[in-house]
C-alpha cells in the first residue's frame, strides 16, 4: 500500500460512511493527491517526497478524518457522548435511590446498563467501527432504551419523593431523545439497508419514524408486562411481552429485508403499536 492509500485510509478511520460512501471519498482524495503529488515530481522531487509533501499539503489525518465527520453528522460525537454519560448518571442515580428509598439494589441492571452506556464510547471513538457495524450500533442504542426504561420503572417505589423522581424523570428524557435522535440520524444518512436507501427522503424518514414510534411502543410495553411477571409471578413464563418482542422485531426485519413484504410489514407494524398501545391504556384505566 502506497503512502498516499495508507494516508487515506487513515483518515477514513475518522468518518462514519458507509462503503458507497467511503469509496466515493476515497477516489476524491486519491484523486486530488496524486495530482499533487504530479505537480512535485515534475518540480524534481522523488515519487516518495512528492507523496510526502502532498501528504503534508493536506494536513494531519486525524484532524481531517475528524472536521470532515463533523460535516457529515453535525453534533454526532458530542450526542452520543452526551447519551452515554446520562445514561451513566441515571443507572447510578436510581440505584443510589432505590437503595436509600426501598433499600433494594438492582445489580443486575446496574451492570447491564452501565455495560451497555460504556459501550457507546467505543463507537464514539471508533467512527469506521460505527459506520461498518451500523446495525449493531442501532440495536445498541435500542438496547440501551430499553435498559433506562426498565430504570423507569423501577422509580415507581419512591414516586412520593417528588424532586429525586421528576429530576430523574427529566434525565431520562433526555438520555432517551438523544439515543432515539442518533437512532434516527444515522439510519436516515447511512442507511443499514440498501432499498432503504434507494427510498427518497421523504418516504425514508417516514419509515424511520414508523420503525421508532412502532418499537417505542411495542418494546416499552412489553418490558413493562416483562417487570410485572418478574415482580408478581416470577415462576411463570412472561408469553405474551416476549410474543410482542418476537412479532415486533420480526416485523422489522421484514421491513428492511424483504422488498415485497416492505408495505405489509409496515401496516402491521402500525396495527400491532395501535392494539398494544389501546389495551395497554385500557388496563391502566380499569386499574382506576
Amino acid at each position: 500500500m502506497s503512502k498516499v492509500d495508507q494516508y487515506i485510509e487513515s483518515v477514513l478511520d475518522h468518518v462514519e460512511l458507509n462503503q458507497e460512501n467511503k469509496r466515493d471519498i476515497k477516489e476524491e482524495f486519491t484523486f486530488h493527491l496524486n495530482k499533487k503529488t504530479e505537480v512535485y515530481e515534475e518540480e524534481g522531487l522523488s515519487k516518495q517526497q512528492a507523496e510526502e509533501t502532498a501528504i503534508s499539503d493536506f494536513g494531519v489525518s486525524s484532524q481531517i478524518g475528524k472536521e470532515l465527520n463533523r460535516e457529515i453528522f453535525p453534533f454526532r460525537k458530542p450526542l452520543l457522548m452526551i447519551a452515554g454519560l446520562t445514561g451513566v448518571l441515571f443507572s447510578a442515580l436510581v440505584t443510589f435511590s432505590t437503595y436509600m428509598f426501598q433499600e433494594i439494589v438492582p445489580l443486575v441492571w446496574l451492570i447491564l446498563t452501565l455495560i451497555s452506556n460504556v459501550s457507546i464510547f467505543y463507537f464514539v471513538q471508533k467512527p469506521a467501527r460505527a459506520a461498518a457495524s451500523r446495525l449493531l450500533l442501532i440495536s445498541l442504542l435500542l438496547v440501551t432504551f430499553l435498559f433506562g426504561f426498565y430504570g423507569y420503572l423501577l422509580m415507581d417505589g419512591f414516586i412520593q419523593n417528588q424532586l429525586v423522581y421528576y429530576g430523574l424523570f427529566a434525565l431520562f428524557l433526555i438520555h432517551s431523545a438523544i439515543l432515539f435522535s442518533q437512532i434516527y440520524m444515522g439510519s436516515m444518512f447511512q442507511p443499514v439497508n440498501v432499498d432503504l436507501k434507494m427510498l427518497s427522503d421523504e418516504k425514508r424518514r417516514s419509515a424511520l419514524l414508523i420503525n421508532i414510534l412502532t418499537g417505542i411502543i411495542v418494546l416499552g410495553v412489553a418490558l413493562f408486562g416483562l417487570v410485572g411477571y418478574i415482580i408478581f409471578v416470577p415462576t411463570s413464563v412472561p408469553v405474551i411481552p416476549l410474543s410482542l418482542i418476537l412479532a415486533w422485531f420480526s416485523l422489522f426485519l421484514c421491513h428492511l429485508k424483504i422488498r415485497k413484504l416492505e408495505n405489509l410489514s409496515r401496516f402491521l407494524m402500525i396495527a400491532l403499536a395501535s392494539l398494544v398501545l389501546a389495551g395497554f391504556m385500557y388496563i391502566q384505566f380499569a386499574a382506576f
